[in-house]
């Protein structure tokens, strides 16, 4: 719980300087996440400002994923990127250099946060 309460408050600092890019190029942001539970917090906290594609869709196994190309597509055209990390996305580095993508900002939600 106490992960999600850090990535929340992480999430937050970042949406004031996100949203004024989303509102002044009347698009709205676009956000990679790993993970659907991560969908379900970025559409909660983002709400109108943004546009979440979750890379699994829930029946695949985050540990063992393989990307796809259109996965390096979605991340190419992101501005946000969270994952949850301590070890469950692997394969992100590689996503996330192959996209290409200099402008993309990443969110680990794990960063700080005690393991149990």
């Amino acid at each position: 719980m106490f992960r999600y309460i850090v990535f929340i408050i992480l999430f937050l600092h970042l949406i004031p300087a996100l949203a004024v890019q989303a509102e002044t190029s009347e698009h709205k942001l676009q956000v990679v996440v790993t993970i659907p539970v991560l969908a379900d917090f970025v559409r909660n906290i983002g709400e109108n400002i943004v546009s979440v594609n979750s890379i699994i869709s829930g029946l695949e196994n985050p540990h063992t994923y393989e990307p796809k190309g259109s996965d390096v597509k979605s991340l190419a055209k992101a501005g946000l990127f969270v994952q949850v990390g301590l070890g469950l996305e692997t394969w992100s580095d590689k996503l996330v250099r192959n996209s290409g993508n200099p402008q993309l900002i990443q969110v680990t939600a794990s960063r700080n946060c005690a393991v149990i």
